[in-house]
């Protein structure tokens, strides 16, 4: 006759199992490089230029959300849930920050430079927000490579479309 510890363990154990692999699975990269992505940051002469990637991680939070990061006080790009924005600036200062002004990052690129800033969402009281974060180019390239391209119709600033 089997106790309840052998029971439970029969039982819960697989269950634990299984959802720490469905749980894996949705927080887990498929590690595969979007090749858009790819021909986009090697198409920037890094000899004239410095390179800007943002992006958003694909979340099942936030989905409809599209927040807009500016440059400078102006709109530059709306990214949805799972977008890369890639382009290339010149040498000089710039500040980045979320549209509600919340989060920020001031930066002097140099030409060669390489910028990756992460879109993150975030639960509030009442509505979600977005917070900016400046993150290193190892992480940034292997966050951002394998999601899709933001489209034309996100980027607002019309010189980077």
């Amino acid at each position: 006759m089997q106790t309840i510890p052998s029971m439970n363990a029969r039982f819960v154990l697989p269950a634990l199992a299984l959802l720490v692999v469905v749980l894996g699975a949705g927080c887990a990269s498929s590690g595969a490089v979007n090749p858009q992505i790819t021909a986009k940051i090697s198409s920037v002469n890094r000899s004239e230029k410095a390179l800007l990637v943002v992006y958003r991680v694909r979340t099942a939070q936030g989905r409809a959300w599209h927040p807009t990061v500016t440059m400078n006080g102006a709109d530059l790009v709306s990214l949805g849930n799972g977008e890369t924005f890639v382009a290339s600036l010149d040498a000089g200062h710039y500040r980045f920050e979320m549209d509600d002004k919340k989060s920020s990052a001031d930066v002097i690129l140099k030409k060669g430079d390489t910028l990756y800033l992460r879109v993150d969402f975030f639960w509030g009281v009442w509505t979600g927000g977005g917070k900016l974060v400046q993150v290193a180019s190892e992480q940034g390239a292997a966050e951002a490579g394998g999601l899709q391209p933001v489209g034309s119709d996100g980027i607002d600033d019309p010189r980077f479309r």
